[in-house]
């Protein structure tokens, strides 16, 4: 059976044609002030950060998100936290798969989360980890909507990256219903960040900027510094792809283009590879990468980028990211173009 069939939430006429999904979520002056549990608003909150691009803190739930102290956790719940702001995926999902069977709310459904995004953002090549989200809905999804969330929005990221547009529209749907039972207020913020994330694995970019402007403006009003800051990095980046086509991107010379700022960039960009590839996650260091490549072009070494961006198709490739591997290999050509015609 179908995920949308499962729990009848197939997105229906509010589709706009040429989108993903029609936009999730009521905008946020028409949502009451938050209200939801802390635990629901950690769960929510935690899920953002990572469609945000944000990593976050194993301690987030008694700092940003949860008022007063944290509740306790198992200590394997604590490690996988602890793993997981690392960007060790495979340790955080062994971690939590060990609390996972505590029978325990709201600790099954964290461990749930932790194991979603270890498979979305991990190692694991995407086919694969569909293939370990959907047991876990099996087994899982007929419980708390938490549990719902914790697998539909990486579910949905999942499709994205196999190019299986319907699934990922569903996740998103299951995301939106389960959203809407745990903290409407937080899904202001959540599911623009998802849909967004999906339609730019689409090409989608301009709808993608969008999405994330809105989720940061739903952010600024509730008080989630992080997240808002997060996505309007996010939308900086979708901007600079929005407006450099692959096809139409030219090699500067190094006279034209060096100066302080774009050294800067580059030496903040090494940092960020450093940091991705010290992760287990072909994705990080895959964005990484693109970006140094960028970098690179703009300081007048073509073929120091052009580098970066194979080794960036070759972090794609492993994961089985296929809007990914077309998106590395299109910068790729794009870059050596203008070798060509110069021979």
């Amino acid at each position: 059976m179908a995920l949308g069939e499962t729990v009848g939430l197939w997105p229906g006429t509010g589709v706009h044609k040429g989108t993903i999904a029609p936009h999730p979520a009521p905008a946020v002056h028409e949502v009451q002030p938050p209200s939801a549990p802390p635990t629901h608003r950690a769960a929510v909150a935690d899920l953002a950060l990572w469609a945000s691009g944000a990593r976050p803190h194993p301690a987030a739930h008694g700092v940003e998100v949860l008022p007063g102290s944290a509740r306790p956790g198992s200590a394997p719940l604590d490690a996988a936290r602890e793993w997981q702001h690392l960007g060790r995926h495979s340790e955080a999902a062994r971690s939590a798969r060990r609390a996972l069977w505590t029978g325990a709310e709201p600790e099954r459904a964290e461990a749930l989360r932790i194991l979603a995004v270890a498979l979305w953002q991990g190692p694991e090549p995407a086919s694969a980890a569909l293939f370990r989200l959907r047991t876990l809905w099996a087994e899982h999804s007929d419980g708390h909507p938490a549990a719902r969330l914790a697998l539909a929005g990486p579910l949905a990221v999942l499709y994205g990256m196999r190019e299986r547009w319907t699934e990922a529209r569903a996740a998103l749907a299951v995301t939106r219903a389960a959203t809407a039972e745990l903290d409407p207020a937080g899904g202001t913020v959540l599911l623009p960040l998802l849909t967004a994330e999906v339609e730019s694995l689409a090409g989608r970019y301009q709808r993608s900027v969008r999405l994330r402007r809105e989720a940061a403006d739903a952010a600024a009003l509730l008080g989630l510094d992080r997240i808002r800051e997060a996505a309007a990095r996010a939308v900086v980046r979708r901007l600079g792809e929005a407006a450099r086509p692959e096809a139409e991107t030219e090699t500067e010379t190094a006279g034209e283009t060096e100066t302080d700022g774009a050294a800067e960039a580059l030496a903040s960009a090494d940092r960020a590879v450093r940091a991705a590839a010290a992760t287990d996650s072909p994705v990080a260091e895959a964005l990484a990468r693109l970006e140094r490549a960028e970098a690179l072009r703009l300081s007048g070494r073509p073929l120091d980028a052009r580098r970066d961006v194979c080794l960036a198709g070759l972090c794609f490739a492993r994961k089985g990211h296929v809007p990914g591997v077309s998106r590395a290999a299109a910068r790729h050509a794009a870059l050596a173009s203008p070798d060509r015609t110069r021979s």
